[in-house]
């Protein structure tokens, strides 16, 4: 059965909902602790008092109700300020941000590959892995046709 980003005997982990605004973020909580911090921070202990949901066997088993249920309490909050909250609780979750935003971000525009001549963005750099003692603080430039040749 297809789950989309969501793990099968986990929950809620990998679920997206929306916020009173409709910004997405997800969530990814791996323990009943971190659950009853979740719910804490929605408003809704009740949710983590509840035998459905109250371990993650259980929260898997009544995944539909639960999903339904935070979805409807996430959709009364602001994303960046639960975020900020969840992150205080140490409960793991992120905005989820389209790809405009995303090579817009600082981080994104601190590996952009600039022209030489104009400054302009042409990409972004790939770091795959940097060895022992390499450096993506000054990276080097493609070298041109023949330039390292005898």
């Amino acid at each position: 059965q297809r789950m989309g980003s969501e793990h099968p005997s986990i929950c809620p982990y990998g679920s997206a909902f929306d916020d009173k605004n409709g910004d997405p973020l997800i969530l990814a909580v791996g323990s009943d602790a971190q659950f009853r911090s979740l719910c804490e921070e929605l408003g809704c202990s009740e949710i983590a008092d509840d035998p459905r949901f109250k371990t993650n066997v259980a929260r898997v088993d009544h995944r539909s109700v639960l999903m339904a249920l935070l979805a409807e309490k996430m959709a009364t909050q602001s994303r960046a300020d639960l975020l900020e909250r969840l992150n205080k609780r140490k409960v793991p979750a992120g905005a989820i941000a389209d790809m405009a935003t995303v090579f817009n971000a600082p981080q994104a525009q601190a590996l952009a590959v600039r022209s030489p001549e104009t400054g302009e963005a042409l990409g972004l750099r790939q770091v795959a892995w940097l060895g022992d003692n390499a450096s993506v603080a000054h990276p080097r430039q493609a070298p041109d046709y023949g330039e390292h040749t005898e």
